[in-house]
């Protein structure tokens, strides 16, 4: 079963159509490679998969649970003050844990001899078997 499908997916601009009854079907563990020419709509199907835009006509099928992410061509960085603010500001639990573990390391003041001693101990209690 496709955890991402598309069922006849069709999108116009005015009265040009980028694409017409577009079929396909995403497998777990496949990935896919859009190519073409400028203006042939790659990028309007992945905005109609990331659910941004919806095609003129069909639909886009996803299995429950399943997000996608989407990064713009000419992204907005205001109000972003690093390139982190930008990378960690697509919400999910694997961000959210990743961004409270780099806030953590920022905050905390890691001695970092005392690490070295602790683990070299550490070993050594090891080594005795104790």
């Amino acid at each position: 079963m496709s955890i991402l499908a598309t069922e006849q997916v069709s999108h116009s601009f005015h009265d040009r159509w980028l694409f017409k009854d577009l079929h396909f079907g995403l497998q777990k563990g496949e990935r896919v490679a859009l190519v073409g020419i400028n203006g042939t709509g790659k990028s309007t199907l992945l905005a109609i998969l990331a659910e941004r835009i919806l095609p003129t006509s069909g639909k886009v099928v996803k299995e429950k649970g399943i997000k996608i992410g989407f990064l713009e061509q000419d992204p907005d960085f205001t109000g972003l003050k690093s390139i982190n603010d930008f990378i960690y500001s697509t919400d999910n639990d694997q961000q959210r844990l990743i961004r409270k573990y780099e806030e953590l390391l920022l905050e905390t003041d890691i001695d970092q001899k005392k690490i070295r001693r602790s683990y070299r101990k550490n070993k050594f209690i090891e080594c005795l078997g104790v």
